[in-house]
């Protein structure tokens, strides 16, 4: 009787444990249940228990005011409008390797055309103009900054207003790829250029120097020959003096041996007696 009284209790038990067993996995599941389970409200569905990341949101296409028009004097100005009054207006454009500032008096405008654009494919214009500007030598270096600086500014722009994957941003991307490629090959051909410019200046100098050489050479031919013209025409002089002096020392020897009293010795002596030729 012990025994069967110690199997009933160890059954008890038994029953208890699967009892535990399957309230414990009921509520696992409903838990389960719970956190996959969809709750709709008005206007959209939440996943209750999962955390979403919110979507970026997109920024709206800024339009920018192009002017275009024509002055009196000159020819056509296009540029994007930094302020204007009733007497003025002042533009940015670019100008060879810059970005400036010009304001025209508009006495001085003869028409005028408005017009809008999107700011990204502004910048992009810039980014053209300032690559189409590189390789001939002339600023380069300055042209290629501007050029990838105004790709990126425009590739930014996109990305804000049509998302990082837009065609747009994939082909600005390829322009900012080619550009640097060829910032790489300008880099190298510039260096090449320098040794040839080099090597033509080494060349250029030893032909000057030896053309510098005949000048001089021919310059100290012709001093000789002046120095001996001017030392002929020296010993000229000198004899010259010589033969001055010879004559003067002659001429001193007559007069010194000629009588003091030179009376007797000139034809009008006669004038002193009374005597004139008229009588004669």
């Amino acid at each position: 009787m012990l025994s069967n009284m110690k199997l009933t209790i160890v059954i008890g038990a038994l029953f208890t444990l699967v009892d535990a067993l399957g309230l414990a996995s009921g509520c696992f599941l409903k838990v389960a249940y719970a956190r996959s389970s969809v709750v709709l409200e008005p206007g959209r569905a939440k996943q209750i228990g999962v955390t979403t990341a919110p979507r970026p949101v997109k920024k709206q296409i800024e339009r920018l005011r192009i002017v275009s028009f024509r002055l009196k004097d000159s020819g056509v100005v296009k540029g994007k409008v930094i302020s204007e009054d009733r007497h003025m207006i002042t533009l940015e454009k670019p100008d060879e390797s810059r970005i400036v500032l010009f304001t025209y008096d508009r006495k001085d405008i003869d028409s005028i055309v408005y017009e809008t654009m999107p700011e990204f494919e502004y910048y992009e214009n810039l980014a053209e103009y300032f690559s189409n500007r590189t390789g001939d030598f002339k600023d380069d270096p300055d042209d290629f900054i501007q050029a990838i600086r105004f790709y990126e500014k425009s590739k930014r722009l996109i990305a804000e207003t049509r998302g990082e994957t837009s065609e747009q941003v994939k082909e600005i991307e390829e322009k900012i790829k080619e550009i640097k490629a060829d910032r790489e090959v300008w880099i190298k051909e510039v260096k090449s250029r320098a040794e040839l410019k080099k090597l033509e200046f080494e060349a250029m100098f030893d032909v000057r120097i030896k053309e510098l050489e005949k000048e001089i050479n021919k310059t100290n031919e012709e001093l000789y020959g002046m120095a001996k013209d001017i030392k002929g025409e020296f010993e000229k002089i000198k004899d010259s003096n010589k033969n001055l002096s010879w004559e003067l020392e002659k001429i001193k020897d007559i007069l010194s041996s000629r009588p003091r009293n030179y009376y007797y010795y000139y034809p009008y002596y006669r004038h002193r007696d009374g005597e004139s030729d008229k009588n004669n």
